[in-house]
């Protein structure tokens, strides 16, 4: 079996914004995790357990919340981390960006083992920002967007304080059903969301960042996940790419930004051969061979599940759960079945049986596809038959392609287990969206490109 080489941890477990499509209950129970935690990170304790788990073997770790940089001022002792685990260069995090002031001290701390060491570290961050300020501030409350701006500007400062660090920095926005119906129906709206990148990246990058910063302040949208996605809304989907191509090849010729959908598609080509062969997950976006483990040791399959074997936690939000999923949230939601299934997934540690079997569910779902890719191209067939997705794959091959696009870069198990109450069933939601027009243009923009 290959060795995990990445892993997730939970920095926080608090969250200063609420966004509309977040799959992480709030409640006061995740307050009192984030104290107990936050203490055997500062201790030391989570380090010990990594390098139990990973043997030297680890690469790349990736700060999850909550917001992570909520608890990056815990990070005290990174640095004993660095020591053990020598092949670990790699390190990222996923924030809102609203507060940085300890995500500068992270920064600082990553910077002087640079210096001290001489070895190379490599720092990520992905930015959420999701388009025009009014935008934004639907998706993720008032006020966001200008603080978001205001903290690119701050640490474009700092950065000048950074002589070793390599920071890379990139935006991402999530959109919703609601959005991509507006940049189909509207074209207005989705220049509105290329200007706003455009303004946002001249203001920032008017004079650059240092050398060893690498900084992307152009985007374009992706979509919010679990989704309750219609036939209409993947036909608003695939409409919302014929309008972005126009633009693209028109008035926004400099914007450089390739679709995230094509590039998921290149890069399942270029990779194609690699499938089975070596350390790529193709599902995950969180990184090669991950295992995310948690303070207390409890080894999950995904970030998104790293509270939900905590009693206490689940016990105050069962009583809020169908408030919860209103709205943009998870739909049909069973909250007594979906922590059991899910707390099914979690292995104690040094529990050797369990973590055995907890191993085997994770590279089934990520190495061993042939189910996986058997039970999504059936689905693919009678979906197509239904007039649910385009009649297009009827055709033997499209099916399977429009099958190993879904299965090795839209696959995830925490979606399928959120929505279907299985990691090896994709939901209906996500056939939809794709297959409606959008995997065909993906298919076809790639044909005239290699052709």
């Amino acid at each position: 079996m290959r060795p995990y080489i990445s892993t997730e941890v939970p920095q926080a477990s608090v969250c200063n914004l609420d966004c509309v499509y977040c799959y992480i209950p709030k409640n006061k129970q995740l307050t009192k995790i984030h104290k107990k935690w936050a203490e055997k990170i500062r201790n030391g304790s989570h380090n010990e357990v990594m390098s139990e788990y990973f043997s030297n073997n680890l690469q790349s770790v990736s700060f999850w919340g909550g917001e992570p940089t909520l608890g990056m001022n815990d990070l005290q002792r990174i640095d004993d981390l660095l020591d053990f685990n020598k092949n670990l260069t790699g390190l990222s995090t996923s924030t809102n960006f609203a507060r940085i002031e300890n995500l500068e001290f992270l920064i600082k701390k990553l910077d002087n083992y640079k210096e001290r060491t001489g070895r190379d570290l490599h720092f990520g961050i992905q930015v959420s920002l999701d388009g025009t300020k009014e935008n934004t501030e639907k998706n993720r409350g008032k006020g966001t967007y200008d603080k978001v701006v205001d903290n690119l500007l701050r640490l474009k400062e700092f950065s000048k304080e950074i002589k070793f660090l390599k920071v890379r920095i990139h935006i991402k926005a999530t959109n919703t059903a609601e959005d991509y119906e507006e940049f189909a129906k509207n074209p207005q709206t989705l220049k509105d969301f290329l200007d706003s990148f455009n303004y946002i990246n001249n203001l920032i990058l008017s004079t650059p960042f240092p050398e060893n910063w690498n900084v992307s302040l152009k985007t374009l949208p992706t979509l919010s996940l679990p989704g309750d996605y219609t036939k209409e809304d993947g036909e608003n989907f695939y409409q919302y790419h014929v309008e972005l191509k126009k633009l693209l090849e028109t008035d926004y010729k400099d914007y450089v930004q390739e679709d995230d959908y094509i590039f998921r598609f290149k890069t399942l080509w270029a990779t194609q051969y690699e499938l089975n062969r070596s350390n790529s997950i193709f599902q995950c976006s969180a990184g090669n061979c991950q295992l995310p483990v948690d303070p207390e040791a409890m080894v999950h399959m995904c970030h998104g599940s790293f509270w939900f074997n905590q009693e206490n936690y689940l016990e105050e939000t069962e009583n809020s759960a169908a408030g919860w999923c209103e709205g943009e949230r998870i739909v049909d939601f069973d909250a007594d079945r979906f922590w059991n299934v899910t707390k099914s997934t979690m292995v104690e540690y040094r529990d050797e049986y369990n973590f055995a079997r907890s191993k085997y569910m994770l590279r089934c779902f990520n190495d061993m596809i042939d189910h996986y890719l058997a039970t999504t191209y059936a689905t693919i067939l009678m979906l197509a038959k239904a007039k649910q997705i385009s009649e297009v794959y009827n055709n033997d091959n499209w099916a399977k392609m429009f099958a190993y696009f879904l299965v090795l870069k839209s696959g995830c198990w925490m979606n399928g287990l959120l929505t279907t109450g299985s990691i090896f069933v994709m939901p209906l939601s996500i056939y939809r969206i794709y297959g409606n027009g959008t995997f065909e243009f993906i298919i076809k923009d790639f044909a005239k490109k290699i052709t």
